[in-house]
């Protein structure tokens, strides 16, 4: 019997979708749930999700998760986000050599707070 076709669907779904946004891989998934891999792969890959991935540095463990920038910012953070990614990308091509990303997010946001850029 199918995933689609069992109760397997209706009573983990909510589950697994909050172990999911948590960044879990589909490994950790299956064994909470004690379950095949490949039944929360196929799970994950019905509902279009792409892979968890654990990627290790150094001690720390953290995750790959991504979220579209539609479902995380109101559309004025999206506008003043993609503005600030264009003037960076601006101000990169205009700047050689090394490149200072934590002062051009200080004198961004500065004139930003003065008016003189969209934020």
């Amino acid at each position: 019997m199918g995933e689609s076709e069992g109760t397997d669907m209706t009573n983990n779904h909510a589950q697994r979708l909050a172990l999911y946004k948590q960044g879990l891989t589909d490994k950790e998934i299956a064994d909470i749930e004690g379950v095949p891999r490949e039944r929360i792969c196929f799970w994950r890959y019905t509902r279009k999700l792409p892979v968890n991935k654990r990627v290790s540095k150094g001690e720390v463990e953290t995750y790959n998760y991504r979220c579209p920038m539609e479902h995380a910012l109101s559309p004025d953070q999206r506008r003043v986000i993609r503005q600030f990614f264009a003037d960076l990308l601006r101000a990169a091509d205009r700047c050689p050599g090394k490149k200072d990303v934590g002062g051009f997010m200080h004198t961004w946001h500065d004139l930003a707070k003065e008016g003189k850029v969209a934020g």
